[in-house]
């Protein structure tokens, strides 16, 4: 986690941010025995970057795959949209990823 003591950020939509990427994340790791869940933030140039990546069994893959956002994701990319922002998603060699970019003034 790479970010300054103090920056122009509502902790409201952080807690939102976070805690729907997280929970997302988590929920796809229980029960996989050798799981991973990795989190980056940096801040940089007026722009907030949040990576989360995880393991994915091949069930949830599937679903993953078969569904549109859910309620969690759509609650994100609501305030990525009020940041002027962008939310990459996807899945690569058994690991989902999700990818925001905020820019702050």
């Amino acid at each position: 986690i790479e970010i300054p003591d103090e920056f122009e950020f509502d902790d409201f939509d952080m807690t939102v941010l976070l805690g729907n990427l997280l929970d997302n994340a988590l929920y796809a790791v229980k029960g996989i025995e050798s799981g991973f869940l990795a989190v980056a933030i940096k801040y940089n140039r007026k722009r907030l970057i949040i990576v989360i990546r995880n393991s994915v069994c091949e069930k949830e893959k599937k679903v993953l795959e078969e569904s549109q956002y859910g309620i969690g994701l759509q609650s994100v990319m609501q305030i990525v949209l009020k940041y002027h922002g962008d939310l990459e998603t996807g899945y690569a060699y058994g690991e989902f990823y999700a990818k925001v970019i905020l820019f702050l003034e």
